[in-house]
């Protein structure tokens, strides 16, 4: 069976975020996106990296009687190791590359009607057991994108 239009939309977005690296113009290279909520504490993996999930739908069967339009709200966790270098200016270029990334093709090949960038919020930094500090950042979107009426894996 398809992916629904949602997760063609996740799947294209997390595309697109492993995109971020130095090699194309960015201050970062992301080494991982994963889709889950877990937080660094039980990660051992690669930094820089983005945990990414969708928080809610907002469903509107109004729109029209053949459609339905939805806003996803994403949520992009940005995590790095802190070099100890100035934790605003490491986290600002992280968040920066991430936000010209997913504004540069708001619609995620043709997918999404728009994307809206909500907030952001400086994240607790800690360390983990190993004593490396850690520094985040949580970024908010909304995705507006529609589909068939009842039926989410068929785009309008």
């Amino acid at each position: 069976m398809a992916d629904s239009i949602e997760e063609q939309l996740l799947t294209n977005i997390k595309t697109a975020l492993l995109t971020i690296t130095t090699g194309n113009g960015f201050n970062n290279t992301v080494l991982e996106v994963l889709r889950t909520r877990t937080t660094p504490t039980n990660y051992s993996g690669l930094f820089p990296c983005i945990y990414m999930y969708s928080e809610s739908d907002e469903v509107d069967d109004s729109f029209t009687i053949a459609e339905t339009q939805n806003i996803m709200s994403l949520v992009l966790e940005l995590w790095m190791q802190d070099d100890e270098t100035g934790k605003d200016t490491q986290i600002n270029n992280f968040k920066g590359d991430v936000i010209q990334k997913m504004m540069a093709d708001e619609h995620f090949t043709n997918i999404a009607d728009r994307s809206i960038r909500l907030s952001g919020e400086k994240m607790l930094e800690f360390d983990s057991t190993k004593g490396r500090g850690y520094i985040g950042e949580r970024l908010r979107f909304n995705i507006v994108y529609r589909h068939k009426h009842n039926d989410p894996f068929n785009q309008v």
